[in-house]
């Protein structure tokens, strides 16, 4: 049965201390036993808000920023969502899960996560559409983990010749060699082009961000409380 779990904080987890297991391990765990983590961020520090974002990804969960004083969680909706989130679902159509059969369904349930979160709460989605896009530019990744042989082929983690057959999807295991590497060739160069095109519409989202959060009246204002419910009522349906 899967849980759902609201990690609240307002600093990044230590990850200097030798004895603690650091919280990519744990996350992994929890994502084993079908636990869900969304991150819940009091404060606005920016350094902050990187790490807890990469808590909520690696968590298979959700991002909510919250003010420090517990007052209303302001939701901003943005002309580019839309566009965003129509460039990210092709992002994901450029993903191949490799590895272990419960490894690739797991690449494929995120790839999934998207248009659910999208139909509950489209900002959120655009939001982390946007956080993937900026780490794309690190570590080539459309998700966050193992088990993306486009991903993992980029970043040098992989190569197409040392994955065994039993590990590959079986529209790709059909293929041959040559046609294996075409078509990894191809969502390669797919995806690299999705990105760049989505890496335009999240300079002009956080742009927009940025001014709406100067402003006195911001798009939209929600409860915390409503949050949660809405993202619970999201998850469950998973």
């Amino acid at each position: 049965m899967r849980s759902i779990v609201f990690l609240v904080g307002d600093a990044p987890p230590h990850m200097d201390y030798a004895q603690d297991t650091k919280y990519p391990k744990t996350l992994a765990v929890a994502r084993q036993r079908d636990i869900v983590v969304n991150a819940v961020l009091a404060g606005g520090a920016r350094d902050t808000e990187r790490v807890w974002q990469d808590i909520a990804q690696l968590g298979d969960g959700r991002f909510i920023p919250i003010p420090q004083d517990g007052g209303e969680v302001v939701v901003i909706e943005t002309p580019y969502d839309d566009d965003i989130i129509i460039l990210q679902k092709e992002i994901n159509g450029t993903v191949i899960p490799y590895g272990p059969m419960k490894l690739q369904k797991r690449v494929e349930e995120k790839t999934r996560q998207l248009s659910q979160v999208a139909a509950a709460a489209p900002a959120q989605a655009s939001d982390m559409a946007s956080y993937l896009n900026k780490r794309s530019k690190i570590s080539s990744e459309a998700v966050t983990g193992d088990g993306d042989l486009v991903g993992a082929v980029a970043s040098g983690r992989a190569t197409l010749g040392n994955v065994r057959d039993d590990e590959l999807p079986d529209d790709l295991r059909k293929l041959s060699p040559d046609q294996r590497k075409a078509e990894l060739e191809r969502r390669t160069l797919a995806r690299k082009t999705l990105n760049e095109k989505l890496a335009i519409l999240v300079q002009k989202r956080d742009a927009y961000v940025t001014d709406k959060k100067r402003s006195a009246a911001p798009a939209k204002v929600s409860s915390f409380d409503r949050v949660v419910e809405d993202t619970l009522k999201a998850q469950t349906k998973r």
